[in-house]
């Protein structure tokens, strides 16, 4: 899925420090509309703070990212950086939808519910607007049947396919996954790839923290691995996955490809 020339997302020399830890060191990358972009690397690596610094959940020290060429969060234009008007920032969160770990669904409302939530109150859609929208939604996710049910009702998989569902209700540019399998029973985990996979079918731009090698393989079009807050190696999978020259990612991927080995022998 080859994107045209201009990025949706450009992210330039960003910088994440907590006190005297510094956690990212100048990442710099661009996704294209329609791609699908994966982001890899150890625990610690600093995966998930990028993508929590790409909507100002977290705020970066430096750098710029800009969606659709406006920059997110403050304006770094001037020599003083200032920080965007609240609706400024809520309305480009919007466009980067973020389905997290822990599904955070809120657990009063029914699934039907927490898909037209935002929609009716912050994108001003009428109810039955929304609804059948959200219908649409949970059908494509395979969770049309359980509308009315409460998240408590569900397991983790049907909870993380509403969020997905819930997420995509909001219309937005691109979606954000923070290793959206990684708090599910294994038993799991292939349902809600399964409807992540259709989302890149359907031409969905998506930034896919993950650390399930086989999506990451057969699904991007490009991976990234951070190593100490740094971004080591980028480009097609097969080629970072299988022939890096990076003495890091080759041994990264060369011990996650003897885990599978034995996992598959045990």
């Amino acid at each position: 899925m080859a994107g045209p020339q201009s990025p949706i997302l450009s992210i330039q020399d960003l910088k994440k420090s907590y006190g005297p830890v510094e956690v990212l060191k100048g990442i710099s990358f661009d996704v294209f509309p329609r791609q699908v972009v994966g982001l890899l690397g150890r625990s610690g690596s600093g995966k998930s703070t990028l993508l929590r610094c790409l909507n100002f959940l977290e705020i970066p020290n430096s750098g710029r990212i800009l969606l659709e060429n406006e920059e997110v969060g403050v304006d770094s234009s001037q020599a003083r950086r200032r920080p965007h008007p609240a609706g400024v920032l809520a309305r480009q969160r919007r466009q980067m939808a973020m389905v997290f770990q822990n599904f955070n669904l809120w657990p009063h409302m029914t699934v039907i519910e927490n898909v037209i939530e935002g929609p009716v109150r912050v994108l001003g859609l009428s109810q039955e607007e929304a609804r059948a929208g959200a219908m649409r939604l949970l059908r494509d996710v395979g969770m049309e049947h359980k509308a009315d049910q409460y998240p408590i009702r569900l397991s983790g998989g049907q909870q993380q396919r509403v969020a997905i569902a819930r997420a995509l209700a909001m219309r937005p540019k691109l979606m954000l996954f923070d290793e959206p399998t990684s708090s599910l029973d294994p038993e799991l985990v292939a349902e809600v790839l399964r409807v992540m996979r259709d989302l890149a079918e359907a031409g969905t731009t998506m930034l896919v923290v993950t650390h399930e090698m086989a999506f990451a393989r057969d699904v991007c079009d490009r991976v990234m691995l951070l190593h100490e807050g740094r971004l080591i190696e980028a480009g097609p999978p097969r080629e970072v996955m299988l022939e890096s020259q990076n003495p890091i990612a080759a041994s990264f991927f060369a011990g996650l490809r003897g885990e599978a080995a034995m996992s598959e022998g045990s």
